[in-house]
């Protein structure tokens, strides 16, 4: 019984050194902007920074709070319209927020 009982203990602490990985919380995001006014049809990334930076989940979500002036996609956010707009980016962990402002004018 007990040369059977070795091979399954080793087997399971291989098992469990192998799968256990340490999971990272996010603890913060700081949205990284230093525009405040864009022409219209126009299109510019903003950059987040996740923090820690070894952050197990560093997914973002954006969002534009008008989308008849900007829409926004992973950062990349495009002007339509004359208009005021905030962008706002949050972590899927933690529910962090960070928001710009910006105003869209018709000059180009």
């Amino acid at each position: 019984m007990e040369k059977l009982l070795y091979p399954a203990i080793v087997l399971s602490l291989i098992f469990v050194s192998c799968s256990s990985k340490e999971t990272v919380s996010v603890t913060g995001i700081t949205l990284h902007h230093s525009l405040t006014t864009r022409a219209a049809d126009d299109s510019f990334t903003l950059n987040a920074t996740v923090s820690p930076l070894d952050a197990t989940n560093k997914t973002l979500t954006w969002l534009s709070t008008d989308e008849t002036v900007a829409i926004v996609s992973n950062g990349l956010v495009i002007t339509k319209i004359p208009g005021s707009a905030k962008i706002v980016v949050s972590t899927v962990d933690g529910a962090f927020i960070d928001t710009t402002f910006f105003d869209c004018c018709l000059w180009t």
